[in-house]
């Protein structure tokens, strides 16, 4: 059954999303940066303070009003206290959020100044801060009254900073404003030590002149200023941060700060974000020189690929021999983080993170643009160039490291203190994944078993080849995918499946000038690949079209594209490569158009191969065999759902759309319990996204969240709740 909702007027009307308005303010604001720089960041730094006074009057006239009401009361005034008092509050409790105190984020440990002497040294001279004064002996005369006012002025400007080391690889100036939106923030410097251990002295020194740039150090300082306030006002939007007082009203002033003040604030800021980056990557050209400063981005980018194709999930599959975490981490990565340049894969780890691009409101420049410009700092060119000026290298290998040097006999106990700090951390996690691959392993088996008496359908085959390769290695694998192609051919997820099971499990892809023939598996797993992506430009016959998943067409050019780069046949990777972009394009339509909730809505009963709550009945033979669902597959994310206290109900629901022919969008649907303790609604739905395990797109939809809680949005919700057989879950009751 179809249900064709319509939403309301607000809905269906014309007006242009917010990402699209976002675009459009940048791009227009673009070229007035260009055409006039210095006359751009003026009128920022005007339209910023008027955002600001619009939230610092209110909160200054909230307290002349509470404190002309305490004189008032004092002087036995009887009439205007009380009035004057009564509009202080009403006026302080809209302004709630907007100026709640914010804290620092937990986690890591704090370094003692007196244990990193060199590097709290290096910290200071590239911040500006004056060295902390030798303490005085015991019976020495006072200091002089204007040197001690000098110094401390100078200590109240710049006070000590505190740093935070952590198992990160990352360098992170984090503040936490008193105020809120209007600031007065305490600041602190979280390192990681992986960082430490994957630099050397010069290279640090720029990551770190870099980050001290957004505090002003060395920059035009309005650039600074409007970068950290945009920080600042993202980091605490509705959408990243909920209000801490939920009562009616305490919201206000924020929610209207951010719906007709921020936007045109926030487009101006990504604008100047682009001019501040290039001023603070000149500051680490400037402190560490020309080269550090070009091969921190590289070699950073290339170690945290290795973390996190190579060195973590090899660590991860500890867990399914070892029920308790026994690793130490950070002790294997002194040697094999700095050496991962090294690696056979670093060239293509350079090459994927050159090619990444930011997203859509990040502040952070993309990888290529900020070597472009570094490279340009290299020669006559002052500003970044269309294309790299230069080939990129891998980066060369530091004969000590940043830790090494600056923490000295100091690091031995820090890598154990840490290691045991990410032990306590993960134990929860790892004795979870450790019981699921014991379920995979029961599950695998009964899969077995079951299709000896009886053939399995299509979403139990598809599961019985993922969970071969998770437990047993991608060789496992190719025997149940070979029974899926056998019994249905064109199935677009069981050819990608075989094709990286083919070219995971043989031997290694070697460039033309070695090897000019590839294996046969890799032959067959080409081939695959190729058919796969090149689906759809031809009319296909109606077997193949009732078959064919468009979502399988991208990951299948992007995995052609690495083998052919593996084998350096790049007269091949040409039209792979203009076809990838095609795909990408159709993906990023695809994904737009069915996450959003503009308009009518194609809704339908996901076949999940459940029986129905409502008749009882099992879905038909058709549907059964052309799901990727089934009883088995959802078992994991039912189970998560029932440990989820907050969740009170679910309904599995697929959305389609004519706009995205063969395209869908699995929508969860989650009515939240009455469970005294719920989690945020601003990122809970994003949390428990990230932890479904389905072979298929899904989207949590959280009804708690005011999005879906508007009263424009009600038909459309008691559509997704009232469609027959879409329930999947329901909590029981407390006794």
């Amino acid at each position: 059954m179809q249900e064709h909702t319509q939403g309301s007027a607000s809905l269906g009307a014309r007006r242009p999303p917010p990402e699209q308005t976002l675009r459009q303010q940048v791009a227009r604001h673009e070229l007035a940066c260009r055409d006039n720089p210095a006359a751009f960041v003026q009128a920022t730094t005007a339209w910023a303070l008027g955002a600001w006074l619009a939230l610092a009057l209110p909160a200054v006239l909230a307290v002349l009003a509470m404190a002309a009401a305490l004189a008032g009361w004092w002087m036995d005034e009887a009439l205007w206290p009380p009035l004057v008092g009564l509009l202080g509050l009403l006026l302080g409790w809209t302004l709630a959020s907007a100026v709640w105190p914010q804290t620092l984020p937990a986690g890591g440990k704090t370094l003692p100044r007196n244990q990193a002497p060199r590097l709290f040294s290096l910290v200071d001279r590239l911040r500006g801060a004056p060295p902390p004064a030798p303490p005085r002996p015991a019976g020495a005369p006072p200091q002089p009254l204007l040197p001690r006012a000098i110094a401390a002025w100078r200590q109240h400007r710049n006070p000590p900073l505190a740093v935070q080391l952590d198992s990160s690889l990352q360098a992170e100036l984090q503040e936490a404003p008193r105020l809120g939106l209007l600031g007065w923030p305490q600041r602190r410097l979280r390192l990681g030590l992986p960082l430490l251990m994957a630099l050397d002295g010069p290279q640090l020194a720029g990551v770190l002149a870099r980050e001290f740039a957004h505090q002003g150090r060395g920059v035009e300082p309005r650039l600074a200023w409007i970068f950290r306030l945009h920080q600042r006002w993202a980091s605490l939007s509705p959408a990243q941060r909920p209000a801490r007082l939920s009562a009616p009203g305490a919201d206000l002033a924020r929610r209207l700060f951010y719906r007709h003040l921020y936007p045109g604030f926030e487009a101006r800021a990504l604008v100047l974000a682009q001019l501040h980056q290039r001023a603070a990557d000149a500051c680490a050209v400037q402190v560490a020189g020309a080269q550090a400063a070009l091969q921190a981005p590289l070699a950073l980018a290339i170690q945290q690929r290795y973390l996190d194709q190579d060195f973590w999930p090899r660590l991860w599959e500890q867990a399914a021999r070892v029920p308790e975490p026994d690793a130490a981490p950070l002790r294997g990565l002194r040697v094999l983080l700095k050496d991962s340049p090294r690696q056979p894969a670093a060239r293509r780890w350079l090459a994927e993170a050159l090619k990444a691009l930011p997203a859509q409101r990040a502040l952070e420049p993309s990888l290529r643009e900020r070597v472009a410009w570094l490279q340009g700092q290299t020669g006559d060119e002052a500003d970044a160039p269309a294309a790299l000026p230069a080939p990129v290298e891998v980066p060369a290998v530091p004969a000590r490291s940043a830790a090494e040097v600056l923490l000295g006999s100091g690091l031995e106990p820090w890598i154990d203190m840490l290691d045991a700090d990410w032990r306590h951390q993960v134990t929860d996690e790892w004795r979870a994944q450790h019981a699921a691959h014991r379920r995979r392993e029961r599950l695998l088996h009964e899969l077995a078993d079951a299709d000896a008496n009886a053939p399995l359908p299509l979403a139990d085959l598809l599961l019985w080849a993922r969970l071969a390769r998770q437990v047993q290695g991608p060789g496992a694998a190719l025997a149940p995918l070979r029974l899926t192609m056998a019994r249905h051919h064109a199935i677009g997820e069981a050819r990608y499946l075989l094709a990286c099971a083919l070219l995971d499990h043989g031997p290694a892809v070697q460039p033309r000038g070695r090897r000019p023939d590839p294996t046969p598996s890799q032959a067959e797993a080409i081939e695959l690949l190729q058919s796969l992506a090149n689906e759809g430009r031809e009319s296909l016959q109606y077997t193949q079209a009732l078959a064919a998943d468009p979502h399988w067409r991208l990951p299948a050019a992007q995995r052609l594209e690495m083998v052919l780069e593996q084998r350096e046949d790049f007269e091949a990777l040409k039209p792979v490569r203009a076809r990838l972009r095609e795909l990408a394009l159709e993906a990023e339509r695809a994904e737009k158009v069915l996450r959003s909730f503009q308009g009518e809505q194609q809704l339908e009963v996901a076949p999940t191969g459940l029986r129905s709550r409502h008749t009882g009945t099992l879905p038909s033979t058709a549907a059964q065999l052309h799901t990727r669902l089934s009883a088995r597959v959802l078992a994991d994310t039912l189970a998560l759902l029932k440990s989820e206290p907050a969740v009170g109900k679910a309904w599995l629901l697929r959305k389609t759309s004519p706009q995205v022919r063969g395209w869908s969008l699995y929508l969860m649907v989650i009515e939240r319990s009455h469970a005294l303790l719920q989690p945020d609604p601003a990122q809970w739905s994003q949390l428990l996204e990230a932890k479904i395990q389905l072979p298929l797109p899904v989207a949590v939809v959280d009804l708690a969240q005011p999005y879906w809680q508007d009263i424009g949005r009600t038909d459309l919700v008691q559509a997704m709740r009232s469609t027959e057989g879409a329930c999947i879950y329901t909590a029981e009751a407390p006794k």
